[in-house]
This record gives structure tokens, sequence and C-alpha cells, in this order.
């Protein structure tokens, strides 16, 4: 169905051939596989208008091809290392296609874990054709009574209680055998570990730019604890002293999600490596973003009620307009206090950074330009479109960030044009879906970010509206763009050319 458009993107492996009308097309998806050390089968769809074969080069990776399908029979491993088979995919007057499996002496499910910081044990599931030994942080321990056999393990852990000044701590566990067989499982024993946290945190584990049915339900999940939450109540907790904001965090399960991520991004920003010629990109809240790049981070909208302390962190703070869910004064202040820039359209602060008109900036790495636009028919010139193109290191990443525009091709012109990799919109409304095109003023991006969902201020049902989740996929349908995404609160995306 059409309004589904937005849960699945394929990227067909085109291929050279020689006759006019032969083609050979594999999804790109499916051109490699893991396989644990129980076998099984693999199933790749095949689209060719011609005969093809299908051949392994190892004999415990048998092939038949059925119908349109060429379909891979992996054995089980009983040997202590990991192999690796290539089936070549042929077919007449077409370049070969070659799928490659892997099978792992020891594979798990699960890479990451999340639990509470009084939890006691944990239990570990795996699979694995040899014993295997683990690499444990200190605070985590072999409980007794774990028995390891060929195939399908679940080892139980003993985690010591947490009461540490931060919020959570984070430790792996490294499986490996003999063979030099290994993976890592990641364990965060939080003081916030509440089923909404961990629900979060299971989203954040999904991929946003290839949604499944656990994402989505993980997503409605999110939108139930948003509808629990009434405006005033986040207005007052925006307000309100610590002692009284963790009572609230403990009430309302959408508080909780709100500040872990919080610390989830701030934690990126602070300790993720981004490898040269890629880009690290979260959302906090809203439509508020950060960049890190391998030379310079920066933020966008960033308004949270401890957003303040990303200003160690940040090279500069783009804000889209002077309303109370895009901004954060103390955080704006911060970065002035330090020398840093601040740019906008209404913010003294940074003076030096502040232009009612079309401007055109360098920071660091960075190329800045701007358009002032509409908001709507009554705030004309309010909004500050950043477009900002982000150096070579960062593989010439470019990244445009529209606030809460409407569209006027008159004004886009200094932001129009040009290889545009991530463009933010809000929610995809028809007065900013208008952007979209090769037309005068308009872009046209290869991917997609709506955002402005769930403003907590807005209104349940009545003006201003809190727009919902479902609205927003109902809307994606009618993006101009194929690779359209939601992401939620705390959500990392990682970009490489």
């Amino acid at each position: 169905m059409k309004r589904f458009a937005i849960y699945a993107f394929i990227v067909l492996f085109f291929l050279g051939c020689s006759k006019n009308d032969a083609f050979l097309k594999i999804d790109k998806t499916k051109l490699s596989w893991e396989m644990d050390a129980l076998g099984g089968e693999i199933s790749v769809p095949v689209n060719s208008n011609y005969a093809f074969t299908v051949n392994s080069d190892s004999d415990w990776c048998q092939t038949v091809i059925k119908g349109q399908s060429a379909r891979i029979t992996v054995s089980p491993l009983n040997d202590a290392a990991d192999r690796t088979a290539s089936v070549l995919i042929e077919s007449d007057g077409c370049a070969p296609v070659t799928v490659t499996v892997n099978q792992n002496a020891v594979s798990v499910t699960e890479t990451g874990f999340f639990v509470d910081s009084g939890t006691g044990t944990f239990v570990l599931p795996f699979v694995s054709s040899v014993p295997v030994s683990f690499d444990l942080p200190a605070w985590i321990s072999e409980a007794d009574g774990n028995v390891w056999e060929w195939g399908e393990n679940v080892w139980t852990f003993v985690l010591e209680p947490y009461a540490g000044e931060d919020e959570s701590r984070k430790g792996e566990i490294i499986l490996k055998t003999d063979s030099g067989s290994r993976c890592t499982v990641t364990v965060e024993q939080s003081l916030y570990a509440s089923e909404a946290v961990q629900n979060l945190y299971r989203l954040w584990k999904t991929d946003p730019m290839s949604p499944d049915e656990e994402r989505i339900a993980l997503l409605q999940i999110m939108q139930s604890y948003t509808d629990r939450l009434p405006p005033d109540e986040f207005k007052a907790y925006l307000d309100a002293s610590d002692d009284v904001v963790e009572e609230m965090e403990e009430q309302y399960e959408a508080l909780s999600c709100y500040r872990y991520a919080f610390n989830h991004v701030l934690d990126g920003l602070k300790y993720d490596t981004v490898e040269d010629g890629s880009v690290a990109i979260w959302l906090l809240y809203n439509m508020g973003f950060v960049v890190k790049t391998p030379s310079t981070a920066f933020g966008v909208d960033l308004n949270h009620r401890m957003a303040e302390e990303f200003a160690p962190y940040l090279d500069f703070l783009c804000v889209t307009h002077n309303h109370s869910d895009h901004t954060c004064t103390e955080l704006m202040q911060a970065m002035a206090d330090a020398g840093k820039p601040v740019l906008s359209n209404f913010w003294q602060g940074s003076s030096a950074y502040c232009s009612t008109v079309p401007t055109n900036y360098a920071i660091g790495s960075c190329r800045i330009t701007t358009a002032i636009t509409d908001h709507n028919e009554e705030l004309r010139n309010f909004v500050t479109v950043f477009r900002i193109e982000c150096g070579q290191d960062a593989g010439g990443f470019s990244f445009m960030h529209c606030g809460d525009s409407s569209f006027d091709e008159n004004q886009f012109g200094n932001v129009e044009g040009g290889d545009l990799d991530l463009l933010v919109l809000r929610h995809g409304g028809r007065e900013e879906n208008n952007i979209l095109g090769t037309g005068a003023g308009q872009v046209s991006p290869e991917y997609v970010l709506l955002s402005h969902v769930v403003e907590l201020r807005h209104q349940i049902g009545e003006s201003p509206i809190r727009f919902t989740i479902p609205d927003t996929f109902d809307n994606a349908e009618n993006v101009k763009c194929d690779r359209t995404y939601l992401p939620f609160w705390g959500e990392k995306i990682v970009w490489k050319k």
C-alpha cells in the first residue's frame, strides 16, 4: 500500500549487460549473509529476464533454483573456525553477481542489553560450535552452573548493584573461541531502567532507515507514552526543581524517555568516534539535531531542559526562529560565553552571527548559507533556513534544516540547488513539502528526515495541535523523496557517502 512506502527502501543492484534487453538485478541487501553455527536456508530473490544459474564454491553451501529465487542451504558448523562461501549468480549477457555467506563459530542475536541498577543477574543467549570464553567488565561475572553444549546456549551473568554518580555505566562482554572467532555484546546498567526507557533502548536498536514491524510497534508504544502526558504537566516539568523532576520522571513514561534520550545524545557527542568520510546525526527532541563530523560538531534548534550541557562539546549552534520549542536561552548564552557562534535572526548575544537577511558563513570546516523565510502568513520573514556543507573529512556531507518554514521560491534562492544529502522537514505538510523538486528555490535531497512530532508543549486534539507519529506516516506518502524516514528522540544515524 502506498501509505507504507516510508517503511522500507530497497536499493537494486544494477549491473551492466551486453544485451540491450538483458538484465540481472539483485537486492543489494541480499548480497551478504551472516549465519550462526546451526546453519539454515537463505533465499535470494533474483530479477532476470533470462535463465540464470547459481553455483557455490563450498560444499557446505548447497544451492538450488526455486522459481525466481536462489535457495542456499548452509550446513551446521562443527569446527572451531569461521568460514566463508561465495555463491555466483549468472545470467546470459549480464555481469555475474556474487553472494557472500559467512558462518560464525560464535554468534549472538542480541548485541546490547539494558538493565536496572539493582539487577542481580541477566541471561545471554548465544550459538556456538565450540566452547566459548568471556572477557568481562569488573562489575560482571559468570554465574555458577553454566554448562556449554554445541548449538544454542543460554549463559547467566551476575551484575554488581550500581549506585554511581553518573546515571548509567556501560561495559562489553566479548565472546571468543580459541580459533579467533569473537563477537561483542554491550551491557548498560542505568539508574533509569524503567520499562519505558527499556522500550526506548529497544527502539534505538532497530534501524530507522529500514523500519520493520518491531520498530513500528515500538514507535506506537512511544506515542502512547506521550499521549498520557498533558502539555501543562510538561511545562511544569521544565520549570520544576530537581527533586520534583525526578518524581515526575517516575510518574510519566514520556519524561523518563525525554531525559534518557538527552543522556544518550550527550554521551554520543562526548565519546563517539566519527570515522573519516562519515557523519553522526542524532535527533534530540522536536526539531533538535546534533551533527558530529571527524572535525566539527554543531547543533540546530536544540531545545531541552538540560540543553545547556551541550555547550562545551559544540563548535557552533544554529537556531531557526524565536519560538520556545526551538530555542534554549541557557545554551545560547553558554555558547556565547565560551566565544562560540550562535547563528540566528533574533538573538543579539552573538551579534556577529545574527542576521535578518540571507548570509554566508565559514566556521571551521563548515560552510553555511542561510535563507530568511516565512513561518506562515502571519509570521513573515521569521525563520532562518540553514544549509551546511560539512567539508572534505565529512565526505562532503551537505545538511539542510528548514525549521518551521513554509515555502516561497523567492525566499529560498540562497540555499537552492546542488547536491544535498539530508533535509530536515517538519512532519511533511504541504506548505513545506513544496521545497522538494528541481524548480526555482527547490532542492532534491538524497534523504529526508521528518521531525516536530509529539511536541509535548502542544495540545492533544486542539490547536496548537501535537502532531502524532501516525499523522506523520500518513503525510510521508506525499513527501517527494523515496528515502523519507522518521527518527525518534535520542536516535543516532550514521551517514557515509
